[in-house]
C-alpha cells in the first residue's frame, strides 16, 4: 500500500497534500461523451504516472478541473498529457496546445493523436483548429467521416480540392442545426437508384425514381420526395455517367468537390439562371441547389439580373442599398432586402400598379362624401384594403410571372404602365379583365364564368364587372338604370 510520513503534509514534495492524493479529486474527461471521474495519485511519488508533470500540476493547472495524475494520457487520444499541455505542437511555424482532457480538442471528429501524425486519414492536420484549410468542412468530414454517401473524400489541407473556384465545404454542405446551414447536397439521378442503408420491406421501397433529391444529413437522410423532376433542372451539358459509388446507377452530386470530379462550376442545375460559381460565398452567397434561396417567390438569378439593371440605370445607388446590408434592390439571399417588413416578391419598386384614388372613385364613389352612399368595395374594410392594395401594387412576383421588367414601369415603351396593361388583358375573351378575375378567384382562362351569378344577387359576373360592383357580395349589384345584356354585349 501507499505509505506517507505522518509528520509531513506532503510526503513526496510535489506540492499536493497527501490527503488529496489519497482521497482523490473529480475531473471531467471528454472522450465518448463527458465523463466525471474520481482520480487519485500516489502520495509517495512526485509524478505518479511518470508523464513529466508533477501530481500537483495535474491537479491544479491542467484542464478546467484537473487531469488524471495516475494516467499519462488522461483523455485516451494517443497523446501524453505532457505533450498536450506543455510541449505542444507546431503548425506553419507557430506553436499551439491541445486539451489533455479532451480526446478531440477542436471537435472536428478526429482524435488529437490522429491529427498530429499522418494517421488513418494519411494527413497531418491542426489538432486545435477544426477546419485546417478553412473551407467550411471540418477536418474529420474531409476523409474519414464524409458527410454524405456516394462521395469521394477531399483534401483537408486544400480548401478547393478540385480547383473549381468553389470551397469544398460549400459544395458538400449539409443541413446542420449546429452550424445553421441548409443543404447544398442535391443528388441528380438519371436512372432509378437505391437509398443507401435502406432495408426493403413490404411497406418500405428503397428504389427511387430519377430526379433531383436533397440529402439532409446522416440523421435525416434523403428527402423522399424529389425536389426537382428531371425536366425541371437545367442539365444542359451536365453529364450523368454510370457511378460505381451507387452500384452503377446514373447519378452524381450537383456539386462535387473531390479531386478529378466532373466539372460543375459553370452549370445551373437549380435552373435559377445563376451559375453555381456565381452562387458561391464570395459572390451572391446563395444556395446553388435551391432556385429561391431566400423564399421570397423570386428566382435567385432573376433578382440578381434586375438588381444589377437598377444600378446601371441609376435608379438606386450602392450606398443606399448597403444601409440595409443588401447588395441590390432584390438581394437573392435576403427575403426583405430593404428591411421594410415586405418581402421582395411583394414589393413594387417601379410603382407601376393601378392608380389607387382612381380605383376608389370607381368602386366606392361615395367614399368621404356624406351626400353619396354608393360604395361597392369600401377601402376601410379588410377586404377593401386587400383589394386596393392588390391592384395598386403590381408586385415583383407578378412581374416575374408575366415576364415584365420590375425596375421600369413600362416594359414595352407603349406609354401604358405594366400593371394596368397586364390587369386589363382578357385571356379567355369573356369581356372581363384577367386581373379582375384573378382577384375575385374566377378562372381567367375559362369564359364560362361570365354567365355565372356567383353571389346569387340576380346579376351575372359580367354585369357586375361592367358596373364595378362586387361579384362576391350579394348586397353589391348594378343599380337602377345600369343596364346589362350579357348575351348581346
Amino acid at each position: 500500500g501507499r505509505s506517507t510520513d505522518p509528520l509531513v503534509a506532503d510526503t513526496d514534495g510535489d506540492g499536493l497534500r497527501d490527503g488529496i492524493e489519497v482521497m482523490g479529486w473529480e475531473i471531467l474527461v471528454v472522450n465518448v461523451g463527458v465523463q466525471r471521474i474520481i482520480v487519485t495519485s500516489d502520495p509517495g511519488l512526485y509524478d505518479t504516472d511518470a508523464d513529466g508533470l508533477s501530481d500537483f500540476v495535474e491537479f491544479s493547472e491542467l484542464c478546467d478541473t484537473g487531469s488524471n495524475a495516475s494516467n499519462p494520457d488522461t483523455d485516451g487520444d494517443g497523446l501524453g498529457d505532457q505533450a498536450e499541455a506543455l510541449s505542444g505542437f507546431t503548425w506553419e511555424g507557430e506553436s499551439y496546445f491541445t486539451d489533455a482532457c479532451m480526446f478531440d480538442t477542436d471537435n472536428d471528429g478526429l482524435e488529437d493523436g490522429e491529427e498530429v501524425i499522418a494517421g488513418q486519414d494519411n494527413f497531418l492536420t491542426h489538432a486545435n483548429n477544426s477546419d485546417t484549410d478553412d473551407d467550411g468542412l471540418k477536418d474529420g468530414n474531409e476523409v474519414l467521416f464524409v458527410p454524405r454517401p456516394f462521395q469521394k473524400p477531399t483534401n483537408p489541407l486544400i480548401n478547393d480540392t478540385d480547383a473549381d473556384g468553389m470551397l469544398d465545404g460549400w459544395e458538400m454542405q449539409v443541413k446542420s442545426a449546429e452550424d445553421n446551414t441548409n443543404s447544398h447536397s442535391l443528388w441528380v439521378a438519371a436512372s432509378s437508384w437505391s437509398r443507401p442503408g435502406c432495408e426493403a420491406t413490404q411497406t418500405n421501397n428503397c428504389l427511387m425514381e430519377p430526379g433531383g433529391y436533397v440529402w439532409q444529413n446522416y440523421l435525416g437522410g434523403f428527402v423522399l420526395e424529389a425536389k426537382y423532376e428531371i425536366w425541371e433542372m437545367n442539365l444542359s451539358g451536365f453529364s450523368i455517367p454510370a457511378n460505381a459509388l451507387c452500384d452503377g446507377c446514373s447519378g452524381r452530386w450537383a456539386l462535387d468537390p473531390s479531386l478529378d470530379s466532373l466539372a460543375d462550376a459553370n452549370y445551373d442545375v437549380d435552373n435559377d439562371s445563376l451559375m453555381n460559381s456565381a452562387e458561391a460565398p464570395d459572390r451572391w452567397n446563395t444556395n446553388p441547389v435551391d432556385d429561391d434561396t431566400d423564399e421570397d417567390e423570386l428566382p435567385d438569378g432573376w433578382e440578381v439580373r434586375y438588381s444589377q439593371l437598377a444600378l446601371e440605370r441609376g435608379l438606386v445607388d450602392n450606398l443606399s442599398i448597403a444601409s440595409s446590408g443588401a447588395r441590390g434592390v432584390m438581394d437573392p439571399s435576403m427575403q426583405d432586402s430593404d428591411l421594410d417588413g415586405i418581402t421582395d416578391g411583394q414589393e413594387d419598386p417601379d410603382r407601376d400598379g393601378l392608380n389607387r384614388s382612381g380605383l376608389v372613385k370607381k368602386y366606392c364613389p361615395g367614399y368621404d362624401d356624406p351626400t353619396n352612399s354608393q360604395c361597392h368595395i369600401n377601402p376601410d374594410t379588410p377586404d377593401g384594403v386587400r383589394f386596393y392594395d392588390n391592384l395598386e401594387n403590381y408586385t415583383n412576383f407578378e412581374e416575374f410571372q408575366n415576364g415584365t421588367d420590375p425596375v421600369t414601369n413600362d416594359t414595352d415603351g407603349d406609354e401604358w404602365n405594366d400593371g394596368p396593361e397586364v390587369y386589363y388583358q382578357d385571356h379567355d375573351q369573356d369581356g372581363m379583365a384577367t386581373g379582375w378575375e384573378y382577384h375575385f378567384e374566377f378562372d381567367p382562362y375559362d369564359s364560362a364564368d361570365r354567365m355565372v351569378d356567383t353571389d346569387g344577387d340576380g346579376h351575372v359576373n359580367y354585369c357586375e364587372y361592367k358596373w364595378d360592383t362586387n361579384p362576391r357580395n350579394p348586397l353589391s349589384f348594378p343599380g337602377q338604370g345600369q343596364l346589362c345584356d350579357p348575351f348581346a354585349e
